[in-house]
């Protein structure tokens, strides 16, 4: 089975099973179903966790939405406001989650692709789209990892990635703050992510290891400033700014 001996490789011998990749395009299918199951182990054994944080993070927010209001509008609001649940938790975390992880996997090879001849390359579709799934395996083995932290130990990782370099006490002007969330996106699972993406598109469009390392990088910042464009547009123009 070309994709789980593919999966089993490219933990010690990542340009060889890329390169296969490259061989056995419909191989995708196996880090997709890899990062599909994970993130639903993730999403089951950190539900209650995450329900529980995000219900206390909006229960923070209404009081700071009708500090200065008064108590029949306070009181109208927080009548509107709804709970999260395990169920809506698991619709929400998962359908975006599904949708965003597609997104990353078209965006990767369709730039893959439409780059490949500014730098001498040569691109079949199918082969950047392969090896752009398979660029993903890391978060898979990030999903894995994260699930066992929390069915151990029972409560959420703090802060994803190098974020807690730079957080302060208030989750929520955490999650406003652009270098908070930009360090959120970088830990060692991306970085291999990085490494693995470059290989591939050496090897899928034919170019020398440093042009694929350029091109690998300079996408990665793309999808990133593309994560990172809403909010920092709303702290310019001070959406959801509370009194």
């Amino acid at each position: 089975m070309n994709g789980a001996s593919i999966a089993v490789q490219i933990m010690h011998r990542p340009a060889e099973a890329l390169k296969r990749a490259v061989d056995h395009p419909r191989s995708w299918w196996m880090p997709a179903l890899l990062i599909v199951a994970s993130m639903a182990l993730l999403i089951g054994v950190s539900a209650p966790q995450q329900v529980a944080l995000a219900n206390e993070q909006a229960g923070q927010m209404l009081e700071r939405i009708t500090r200065n209001m008064s108590a029949e509008q306070a009181e109208m609001i927080r009548q509107r406001s709804q709970s999260m649940t395990v169920p809506r938790y698991w619709v929400t975390a998962g359908g975006v989650g599904l949708i965003l992880a597609a997104l990353g996997w078209l965006l990767r090879g369709g730039l893959v692709h439409l780059l490949s001849a500014l730098f001498g390359g040569v691109s079949e579709w199918k082969g950047t789209l392969c090896v752009s799934v398979w660029s993903m395996f890391p978060g898979f083995v990030r999903n894995v990892v994260q699930a066992l932290y929390v069915g151990i130990n029972g409560t959420l990782i703090e802060h994803q990635g190098f974020a807690g370099l730079v957080a302060t006490g208030d989750s929520i002007e955490n999650s406003r703050d652009v270098i908070y969330t930009l360090l959120s996106n970088v830990d060692p699972f991306s970085l291999w992510h990085l490494v693995l993406f470059a290989i591939g598109i050496s090897v899928a469009i034919k170019v020398s290891r440093a042009k694929g390392a350029f091109l690998a990088v300079v996408i990665w910042l793309f999808l990133l400033g593309v994560k990172l464009l809403p909010l920092a547009l709303a702290n310019v123009f001070g959406v959801g700014a509370l009194g």
